[in-house]
């Protein structure tokens, strides 16, 4: 009896359990995920999720990266280069022995002229002690600013001669030799008549310049001193007025014009038209209300003049 009973017992504690275990299968295959399952599934997404055809799209860089690349620069260094010269014009003329060159904003300037240089804060430079020869000019600005800049500039200065010095003796003309002359050009009245590789010259009446020539024509020497021949008859300028101006007709040789105001030396012209009304306010009309007389003399040196010109009435317009 007691073994029938231990083996009901028995019995019903198997069913139990194979009951509870049948249901744990049940649930497993019932479509519900296990977390195996799901961990399959999630790596599955992630793979497919960049495109729909199922390629993989390239990794994203972050927004500092991109940045940065689109910025042209590596490693964080600009690679744009400064400016290596200044954006001005810049250039350098010779007039009469003096070198000029353009104005940049603060700058200092080096010139360079025969190896010797110079540095100066002006914007003009005529060197002493050069022998008469063509030389080459350099002439640099330095930006003073930062970063410092420069430009430079070329450009030559030729060092004419000095001109020879004329006497006369009769009707025979000599001059002092130059140095490195090729020949000698001898003009009348400022114009050229004849040349010659000696230092004389038999002329006739009239009024005398020499310059000494060069192979190189920039070193060519001005004109003379004025010498007179003979007896020579000047011509006197003619005189007009046109407006304000003073006109008058050019006197061949004329080295330069003396206007006269009522018989007085008033003012040296070098060329033959002068505005003289301005002259007229300033100084004459005060006293000469009613107007004043003016003349003309050619003058060829300081001891040989022209005579008068005509008379021009100057008053009030």
């Amino acid at each position: 009896m007691a073994l029938k009973r231990f083996v009901l017992m028995l019995a019903v504690c198997v069913f139990v359990v194979v009951s509870v275990c049948g249901c744990s299968f049940e649930t497993g295959s019932g479509g519900n995920s296990s977390p195996m399952q799901s961990s399959h599934s999630e790596k599955e997404d992630s793979t497919n999720s960049g495109s729909s055809t199922g390629e993989l799209t390239p990794p994203q860089h972050s927004s500092s990266m991109g940045d940065e690349s689109s910025s042209g620069t590596v490693g964080g260094e600009d690679e744009t280069q400064p400016e290596d010269e200044i954006p001005v014009s810049f250039g350098v003329t010779v007039d009469g022995g003096v070198i000029r060159w353009d104005n940049v904003a603060a700058a200092v300037y080096e010139v360079t002229v025969n190896g010797k240089k110079i540095t100066t804060v002006l914007t003009e430079y005529e060197p002493e002690g050069l022998t008469v020869g063509v030389y080459d000019v350099k002439v640099t600005a330095y930006l003073t600013l930062d970063p410092v800049l420069s430009v430079t500039a070329f450009a030559e200065l030729a060092v004419k001669s000095l001109p020879p010095v004329l006497s006369a003796s009769g009707k025979v003309l000599t001059w002092t030799s130059v140095d490195g002359a090729a020949y000698y050009e001898i003009y009348k009245e400022g114009a050229y008549i004849a040349q010659n590789s000696t230092n004389f010259y038999t002329a006739e009446a009239g009024i005398y310049t020499v310059v000494a020539v060069f192979d190189d024509q920039r070193l060519n020497s001005d004109h003379s001193n004025l010498v007179v021949v003979g007896e020579v008859d000047v011509n006197a300028p003619t005189l007009s007025r046109d407006g304000k101006y003073l006109k008058w007709t050019a006197v061949a040789g004329a080295a330069f014009y003396r206007i006269y105001v009522n018989g007085e030396p008033f003012q040296i012209v070098f060329g033959t038209a002068y505005d003289f009304s301005a002259s007229y306010e300033k100084h004459f009309k005060e006293d000469y209300p009613d107007g004043v007389v003016v003349t003309v003399v050619a003058c060829f040196s300081e001891d040989l003049n022209s005579g008068h010109s005509n008379e021009l009435f100057f008053g009030q317009e």
